[in-house]
């Protein structure tokens, strides 16, 4: 599943404590407290710099349509750097091999 199709679904949020865990593949983890946020793609673990700050009515489940917003907003955001950052890999591992590759004919040719 895709990052545009996973945020059209309905966004799981999990609070345990101070950690709200949001989303699934990817995983937008939040510590309240700490503000130590990560988005969790697999094995990894990106760092997630934007500050997300919710009042204890949202928590609590007061105003469900601003506290929906600003988890799709948060979640988005994280898809897209994940995505990017996926992107980026991809681009890094195809680049090594072709450089690889010209070193190699380069010495072949000696």
């Amino acid at each position: 599943m895709t990052s545009a199709q996973n945020i059209r679904k309905a966004i799981r949020v999990n609070r345990r404590g101070d950690v709200l865990v949001i989303g699934e593949n990817p995983k937008l983890v939040v510590d309240l407290e700490t503000q130590d946020n990560y988005i969790q793609v697999g094995q990894k673990r990106i760092p997630y710099k934007k500050s997300v700050n919710f009042s204890k009515d949202l928590l609590n489940g007061e105003r469900k349509q601003v506290f929906g917003t600003a988890i799709r907003y948060h979640y988005e955001t994280a898809c897209s750097i994940a995505q990017g950052m996926t992107k980026a890999e991809e681009f890094r591992a195809k680049a090594n091999v072709t450089v690889r590759e010209k070193k190699e004919k380069d010495l072949s040719n000696i």
